[in-house]
């Protein structure tokens, strides 16, 4: 299972939403803030709060996790718009049993969404 990491600007608003909104598992959270931490993310002096997430009940097979994210909490904040077709905007997208179901599960949890869910009758989707 591939891996991926997402900085954030709130750690605790995103652990809350990975958990209780998009239902995954929190593995372990921890601050790095050691020298081999500047070194690893190019970034002097860095000092980040990170989680670790994974889909209830499935360990993914090289790591304990699949979803990492990561609040930089000494950086100067540049933050991206993440509109879809921006240079480095990226999404996760997560197979579902009914997509209408969670959609309006995910509403009602006053998650924003682009769109309803779109029902794509050509190309390769």
């Amino acid at each position: 299972m591939p891996a991926f990491s997402l900085t954030v600007d709130d750690i605790e608003e995103s652990k809350d939403f990975y958990t209780r909104v998009v239902d995954l598992e929190l593995v372990h959270a921890t601050r790095h803030n050691h020298p081999d931490t500047s070194k690893q993310v190019g970034f002097e002096h860095a000092d980040l709060l990170a989680a670790a997430f994974r889909l209830k009940r499935i360990k993914p097979d090289a790591s304990t996790h699949f979803l990492e994210l990561v609040e930089y909490c000494n950086s100067p904040e540049m933050r991206i718009v993440p509109r879809t077709h921006n240079p480095g905007s990226a999404h996760l997208a997560f197979a579902v049993d009914d997509i209408f179901e969670e959609y309006e599960r995910m509403k009602e949890l006053a998650v924003h969404f682009r769109s309803a869910p779109v029902l794509i009758e050509t190309g390769p989707n």
